[in-house]
């Protein structure tokens, strides 16, 4: 049977049918906070329901995110989190989102990861990656992997979100059987629902396939999912529902006008060769039989997903249009694309020999499908479909079938190892294309260097069931880069992120062996900015091994080596900050050491560092983040004089870059501490005024949520120290300021804390004073702090506290 043109159905999605009723009641469960599993069988309907059920979400103003595992080694919670940032990245609520990470780039995505912020920010967002990596101190540089989302990055994420837009997060997990492994990917899940009071409004939404021979472990995670929390609910998707007449009737009619065959048959033998399955109506729609007998044939090969249309036109394109099918294969190789942002990076290189026309015309005569209009993503639609073609490309008995998609993928590999050449999405989205070749080496008879950099790829992935051979790159990866000198820059990453995991182990001759071959991968690729920058993480994490293990001539001699890298590429920023990096963690160390020579000269060599790049933000941070560490480290010791020295150095760097988020957090660090050590020490009038400058800082500079949680941190300890020092009238006052603080900033989930925190402590006093009467007002301003913000778990924690440590709370009966 030929296939019929499928422009026209392609180019709109056809009506809906048979599933209103699953659409509303998960319309419904979206409202609440919990997680809904879809689980049914191949072509069940169970994405179209998903997708339907996001569109009306999104039209009710939801913020959603949706994503589809293809099983290669990508995170899925990662990626739906990506599209929901692209989403609102694209409305109005970009300048919210851009304004609230101004405000505080420190807080508002704590503990999320650079790498995860490169991969889930699109463009018009990465101003909030530039100002979180101006922010975060790290002490020890990571190595090169590509993220696996952690709950508490997840949980970061998605509060920024809800907060930024005051709307509700629907998250969209599809083929979630897929993900590899599939236990790793429940554990946010689990924790999500064990931690649900502290999550904002968010909805999680699986599609699960019951015929994936990964189903099981997926099932017995559903399972544990719904077992341990009743905000979880697995619901079994059948057939269409098509019980209502007036239902029935709209389908038929509808087949009617678009499937010629069945206007010759009785509409009963229409619904029962339909039999209620999604993928026979998909199948007839595509195909447009127009005997009996083919919609039959189409109906037996849609409930047993064949596919015999496949073969005969692969072959005919290996005799006729050998540029075809070169695309066909790679396309059936690769992982299933179904993602516009995975597509679009990858099409560069698919379509480079090929025209846009042609492939209107494979998506015109049926083999292939597109998800978003004529111009949409190109597959072979369902998984089992795509699966299809590429068992057909790579089966022994197509000789002629595997050749061509084995020489395609060759040609393939060293030009998508080409373009990894970071931690960002379209790095992430062609290193996930190559770990994905390795999966199909023997069908594809993959050896030396094109087999390595699949296995490069693939390393970068923490999400891998088995974890990657940290001695699978020793003696071989100079070689390959040699080869392919394109590729120098993944062949670098792997090798960091090897010789990483090895230090980890404890494989210290498996470590240094990586390490001497990443410095001659340098050495003999010194252009290659990507390789320069992994060799410059290594000597951080290497110098920071090394002082730890009490080599100190290793340590200097490693940072002499990262000063000289430097010297010779004065122009690499990323090979300047890992230098500022070594010598923040150096003045560290010599502080702990209290060796002041060294910390000294570290800091003066730091000092010059930040003179030579004075616009250089990442290098100014670290050095406001050394004096700040300096600076405390000369106050234990009781060295006052130093102490206000460094501070009056990180005032000056303030004054010079009054714009700095990162510098300005650092001075309102040191000012609190300096405010602590000066109430210890009695100098009222010296605390008073860094106190008042404090509150100036904050003052000048009133969306800064990172100093507004400082000042609040100086008023708790304050408030405690008031006490210590039996000053009740200053006490209470800086109470009121903590208060008033609250007052101007109710969302601030920081001052809120340390206000509830500055009132547990005070019910503590008033316990010791025997006050009651103030005792039970403060409990019952925790208590109406907590019924305010009944989402706040910390709030709850702070009263419970409070009321264990003041259990009697009115005086004895007088009975």
């Amino acid at each position: 049977m030929a296939l019929a043109s499928a422009s026209a159905v392609e180019a709109q999605p056809r009506p809906f049918f048979g599933r209103q009723a699953d659409v509303d009641r998960l319309i419904g469960r979206a409202q609440a906070t919990g997680l809904t599993a879809i689980v049914g069988r191949a072509q069940g309907g169970k994405t179209r329901l998903l997708q339907e059920t996001r569109d009306s979400l999104m039209e009710r103003g939801f913020i959603v995110g949706y994503a589809e595992s293809t099983g290669e080694y990508t995170n899925l919670l990662l990626r739906a989190l990506r599209d929901a940032y692209a989403h609102v990245s694209a409305t109005d609520k970009l300048g919210v989102l851009l304004e609230k990470a101004k405000e505080n780039p420190v807080g508002v995505l704590a503990g999320v990861s650079v790498a995860a912020l490169a991969v889930i920010l699109p463009d018009s967002l990465q101003r909030i990656l530039d100002l979180t990596k101006r922010t975060v101190a790290e002490v020890e540089s990571i190595g090169s992997e590509l993220t696996r989302l952690t709950y508490d990055e997840a949980f970061s994420l998605v509060s920024f979100l809800a907060t930024a837009s005051e709307h509700p997060v629907v998250l969209f997990l599809d083929a979630w059987q897929k993900c590899s492994p599939v236990a790793e990917a429940a554990a946010p899940l689990q924790c999500f629902l064990d931690h649900s009071d502290a999550w904002p409004a968010c909805h999680f939404f699986l599609g699960v396939g019951t015929d994936d021979p990964s189903c099981q472990d997926a099932k017995a995670c559903l399972a544990e999912l719904d077992r341990s929390s009743p905000l979880a609910e697995i619901r079994e998707l059948g057939r269409m529902d098509l019980r209502d007449s007036a239902e029935s009737q709209r389908l038929v009619s509808y087949l009617a006008d678009e499937v010629p065959a069945t206007r010759e048959i009785e509409h009963t033998l229409t619904l029962r060769l339909l039999d209620g399955h999604p993928g026979v109506l998909h199948r007839w729609l595509k195909m447009k039989p127009e005997t009996l007998k083919e919609l039959e044939q189409l109906a037996e090969d849609a409930q047993r997903n064949r596919y015999p249309e496949l073969r005969g036109f692969f072959v005919e394109q290996c005799l006729w249009a050998p540029r075809t099918a070169r695309f066909l294969a790679a396309l059936a190789v690769l992982p299933q694309q179904n993602d516009e942002s995975v597509w679009r990076p990858l099409s560069l290189l698919l379509l480079k020999d090929l025209d846009q026309e042609t492939v209107r015309a494979l998506q015109a005569d049926g083999i292939l499908e597109n998800g978003d209009g004529v111009d949409g993503v190109p597959s072979y639609g369902h998984d089992t479909r795509h699966d299809a073609a590429r068992c057909t490309w790579l089966r022994h008995d197509e000789r002629i079938l595997q050749t061509i998609a084995g020489s395609e993928i060759k040609r393939l590999i060293p030009e998508l190892a080409a373009h990894v050449t970071d931690l960002g999405w379209d790095s992430f989205v062609f290193a996930a294309a190559l770990a994905a070749i390795l999966e199909h080496q023997a069908d594809l008879q993959l050896k030396g260097g094109l087999l390595l950099l699949c296995e490069c790829a693939a390393s970068l992935f923490p999400s891998r069931t088995e974890p990657p051979d940290v001695h699978a790159f020793r003696g071989k990866a100079v070689k390959t880069a040699q080869d392919y000198p394109h590729a120098a820059t993944l062949v670098g990453m792997a090798l960091a992120s090897a010789q990483y995991l090895a230090g980890h182990e404890g494989d210290r001759a498996c470590r240094d062996a990586l390490f001497e071959e990443l410095r001659e991968l340098c050495t003999r690729h010194p252009d290659d900015a990507g390789v320069r920058e992994r060799l410059a993480v290594v000597l951080v994490n290497t110098l920071n091994r090394a002082s730890q293990d009490g080599d100190w001539a290793r340590r200097d001699a490693l940072l002499e080596e990262l000063r000289e890298l430097c010297v010779r590429h004065p122009e690499d920023a990323a090979v300047r900050e890992q230098l500022a990096v070594a010598l923040v963690n150096s003045v560290n160390q010599a502080c702990r050491q209290k060796d002041r020579a060294r910390r000294d000269a570290l800091l003066k060599r730091l000092r010059r560092l930040c003179a030579e790049h004075l616009g250089d933000a990442a290098v100014r941070g670290r050095m406001a983040v050394a004096l700040v560490n300096a600076a405390n480290q000369a106050c234990q010791e009781g060295d006052r004089a130093c102490h206000d020295a460094l501070l009056e150095e990180l005032r000056g760097l303030y004054t010079e870059h009054p714009g700095d988020a990162a510098v300005r957090v650092q001075l309102a660090a040191a000012l609190v501490n300096a405010v602590g050590q000066a109430s210890q020490e009695g100098h009222r009038a010296c605390r008073d005024a860094l106190l008042e400058e404090l509150r100036r800082l904050n003052t000048e500079h009133p969306g800064d949520a990172a100093v507004r949680v400082q000042l609040a941190m100086a008023l708790v300890n304050s408030v405690r120290q008031a006490f210590w020092k039996g000053h009740r009238t200053r006490r209470d006052d800086l109470l009121g300021e903590l208060r008033g603080l609250y007052s101007e900033h109710p969302a601030d989930v920081a001052v809120r804390s340390r206000l509830a925190t500055a009132l547990h402590n005070t019910v503590i006093h008033t316990c010791e004073e025997k006050d009651r009467a103030c005792r039970e007002a403060l409990l019952d301003e925790l208590r109406a702090l907590c019924a305010t913000h009944p989402e706040d778990e910390t709030l709850r924690e702070r009263l419970t506290m409070a009321l264990f440590n003041a259990p009697t709370l009115r005086p004895p009966s007088q009975d």
